[in-house]
């Protein structure tokens, strides 16, 4: 197994109905301070914290643990080649722990560039997929990363794949915020690592997301777009696809001056050094 159960059993001490998940790996990533304005953002949520990692020292791992975050340190001899998968088909197999004690609410999201202004957990429990705020025509990193996965395709999971289809006039949906419960985000992150697994490419899990939402693979699920304020996107602003936002006090607000639950690629907008600032 990737982590050892029973460790996880014993660390799991319910407080809350909801859960933040998130990754975080490496001795200079730990380290950032990026990373820790991250850290110190889940104050602002009303829920049980989770960090798994297959890298970390212990003098980091004792800084988490002092605000309240559970670490789960998972064995890296056992990761294969796309880190990418391999997290999502640990964070499936976490889900199915959070499921056993009860959580209803979870968020996975990345770490270093996640900002939590507000409880997110305030938001309904539909799946809650985050667009990007511009198509993938407009960037041709995703046009890639969706190329590399396909191409990588082992001609006897083709058809369990299915097709590409054309992309270029579809939003982009960002893989590093993904609001549900525990049992929709099991059946997710499973469905993202079992299909990208028929892949020998170097892709991300963003281009297997956005492949399985747009071949209708995956149902009943909500995308956001930039005039909620659930989540602002840091790349969107910067490739200036968003303007029609704020930032003041150190925060970020919509154009109805709403403070967004969640900033995504913050560390990508001009507001970097002053977000820094604030840590």
């Amino acid at each position: 197994m990737f982590y050892r159960t029973e460790e996880v059993n014993s660390l799991i001490s319910p407080n809350s109905d909801n859960a933040t998940v998130t990754w975080a790996s490496g001795l200079n990533f730990c380290d950032k301070l990026e990373f820790w304005v991250y850290i110190k953002s889940l104050k602002n949520t009303d829920a049980d914290h989770f960090l798994l990692t297959h890298e970390i020292n212990i003098r980091q791992k004792l800084e988490i643990e002092k605000h309240g975050i559970f670490v789960i340190e998972v064995d890296r001899n056992q990761l294969k080649d796309n880190f990418f998968l391999d997290r999502n088909f640990v964070f499936a197999r976490f889900m199915l722990q959070l499921m056993k004690y009860g959580y209803e609410h979870v968020t996975i999201t990345d770490s270093k560039d996640v900002i939590f202004q507000k409880n997110i957990f305030e938001v309904n429990n539909k799946l809650t997929l985050v667009s990007e705020g511009f198509k993938h025509r407009d960037s041709s990193w995703n046009l890639a990363d969706q190329f590399t996965f396909h191409s990588g395709v082992r001609s006897d999971k083709k058809e369990l794949v299915g097709p590409p289809i054309d992309l270029s006039d579809k939003f982009v949906i960002n893989g590093g915020v993904i609001i549900g419960n525990p049992l929709v985000l099991f059946e997710l992150t499973e469905e993202i690592a079992e299909t990208g697994r028929c892949s020998s490419g170097k892709f991300t899990d963003q281009a297997v997301l956005n492949h399985l939402i747009y071949t209708e693979q995956i149902e009943n699920f909500h995308i956001t777009n930039p005039e909620e304020n659930i989540c602002l996107m840091g790349e969107a602003i910067k490739e200036g696809f968003v303007t029609d936002y704020k930032f003041k006090d150190g925060k970020f607000f919509n154009s109805k001056d709403e403070e967004f639950y969640i900033v995504h690629q913050w560390d990508r907008t001009k507001y970097r050094e002053e977000v820094l600032k604030n840590l």
